[in-house]
């Protein structure tokens, strides 16, 4: 039997647990993880901030003015120096309630997680069956763990360089 497939299925499944829904900008309280959807003409404004062509800003509410339909969002950014060295960072940014067409919030969807946990244990359980079943490998070729005669173990320094 292969459980190659079965494992990757069972792999890409499990960040399925999640679902976005689409929540209205009075909904929302600082310290929310949300998804916003922007408009193209936002995207531009961001564009330090966004990876080229990213109209998705994932990131922690700071504030939501419902009547205004404008969020502020601390959002991860990334920064390069020199030297090479990439720091992220976060910074806040404010979208417009021009520049917006979605907010989404990250919501754990149940049945999904126990499907994905039942598989996980099931799978788990096929395989110490198996092995229970099978005594593992089935191989009867087995090395003789025991060094030979004439193995030494390597000499232990004389002295050492404190780093």
């Amino acid at each position: 039997m292969r459980r190659g497939p079965f494992v990757v299925v069972c792999m890409l499944a499990l960040p399925a647990c999640y679902t976005f829904q689409p929540v209205a900008v009075e909904e929302l309280e600082p310290g929310m993880e949300v998804r916003a959807q922007i408009t193209a003409a936002q995207a531009r404004e961001f564009q330090d901030v966004l990876s080229d062509g990213a109209r998705t800003l994932d990131g922690r509410v700071v504030r939501a003015d419902g009547h205004a339909g404008s969020i502020q969002l601390s959002v991860p950014a990334t920064m390069t120096e020199r030297s090479g060295v990439r720091r992220t960072f976060r910074q806040e940014v404010e979208i417009s309630p021009s520049g917006l067409l979605e907010v989404e919030i990250r919501e754990l969807n149940e049945r999904r997680t126990y499907l994905a946990v039942g598989g996980a244990l099931a799978l788990a359980g096929g395989i110490i069956l198996h092995q229970v079943t099978q005594g593992g490998s089935g191989r009867t070729d087995v090395v003789d763990p025991s060094p030979p005669s004439e193995w030494r173990a390597p000499p232990t320094p004389w002295f050492r360089i404190p780093m």
